[in-house]
């Protein structure tokens, strides 16, 4: 649609000229029922659809008057471009305003924007649910108050150079209120004052990067500089990089995703190479001892209660297969009584030459 489209604007209400007796008031409600006269919530009734014969009542020109002249009446408020004020009982009777509608404010220019439907909050109450239209924004006298132009601006505290002299035209190493800094390194004093305790740069490093420079004085009265990077880094002169929140997560490990001391400590940590404590209040013990039929075996550490699993390996004797069993059953401290035999052909036989024996044991520690 083009602005060439837009038909003809209502300069006159229809009907606005007629009498009383040819543009009749709508009601909201039929005034007599069965009668024919029309109202808000019925239009043209019923009756005015019927045959005369069978009693019906024709439609009255007045009526069509009062539809058109209210109708283009508010068509043209609309066309003016005009937004109302809140309005209570118009509120109620629709059930409250909708979302996003707009209405104008008690102070000429400002609007209210409606938060959420079926709203019969008043704009501007304590938690109604309205938004002014121009909330955040800054009047062109409340920005020159915050902020310095882009160009022409003049100072009132006062701009140094990174060689402490002025920067600025108009005084001579003075800055004065309406002088013009010029950059792009300059220094502008936090606090006008002669002892200059905070300063503000922006500074060019060997024409290398230019970055943003926050420098403080200690209660000795020496210098420290902050220096903002352009890659997003806090650092110090000597380009040491002050840990940021993005920085850390970026070199070291995030709080919680590690094993701390004393949990590994507790669940790790032990002094014997025979031994490897894991989570959860379990223990694995691998170990090898010399015995021969009959001996027994101790843990080198013992377990809090009766282990798991026990498993025992040992090596060929005599070029025969060798067998290392439990005679006993394991307790907390190791096996009472261990069977080391030789297999051949189906018959077994002691050993009585100590062999090694490899030890495996799980239980909690």
């Amino acid at each position: 649609m083009k602005q060439a489209d837009i038909s003809g604007r209502f300069t006159t209400p229809i009907a606005v000229s007629a009498t009383a007796a040819n543009c009749a008031d709508i009601p909201t409600a039929q005034t007599t029922a069965g009668d024919g006269s029309a109202s808000m919530a019925l239009g043209f009734p019923p009756e005015t659809f019927t045959e005369r014969a069978a009693g019906g009542v024709p439609p009255r020109g007045a009526d069509m008057n009062g539809f058109l002249k209210t109708l283009s009446a508010a068509i043209q408020v609309l066309q003016t471009g005009y937004v109302g004020p809140f309005d209570a009982s118009f509120a109620a009777a629709i059930g409250g305003y909708p979302a996003g509608a707009v209405v104008a404010g008690s102070v000429v220019g400002t609007f209210w924007v409606s938060g959420q439907d079926n709203n019969l909050s008043t704009p501007g109450a304590q938690g109604a649910a309205w938004v002014n239209l121009f909330s955040g924004l800054l009047t062109s006298a409340q920005a020159a108050q915050s902020f310095f132009p882009l160009t022409g601006g003049k100072i009132s505290n006062g701009y140094y150079d990174s060689t402490g002299t002025w920067g600025g035209s108009g005084s001579n190493g003075a800055p004065q209120a309406g002088d013009t800094p010029w950059g792009p390194q300059f220094i502008s004093r936090l606090g006008y004052s002669a002892t200059m305790k905070a300063l503000f740069c922006l500074r060019d490093a060997f024409e290398q990067y230019a970055f943003a420079s926050v420098q403080l004085t200690d209660a000795a009265g020496g210098w420290h500089e902050w220096q903002f990077r352009q890659d997003g880094s806090i650092r110090m002169p000597d380009g040491a990089v002050v840990a940021t929140q993005g920085w850390a997560n970026g070199v070291f490990q995030p709080a919680g995703s590690y094993v701390g001391l004393g949990t590994y400590q507790a669940d790790f940590a032990t002094q014997d190479g025979r031994v490897i404590n894991l989570p959860y209040g379990q223990r694995i013990q691998s170990f090898s001892v010399s015995i021969q039929d009959g001996d027994g075996i101790t843990f080198p550490q013992a377990f809090a209660g009766v282990p798991t699993s026990v498993q025992l390996q040992c090596m060929q004797y005599e070029q025969r297969m060798t067998l290392a069993m439990p005679e006993q059953a394991p307790t907390a401290t190791g096996i009472g009584a261990v069977g080391v035999r030789y297999v051949v052909d189906d018959h077994d036989g002691a050993v009585s030459t100590p062999i090694t024996v490899w030890v495996t044991a799980i239980g909690p520690r």
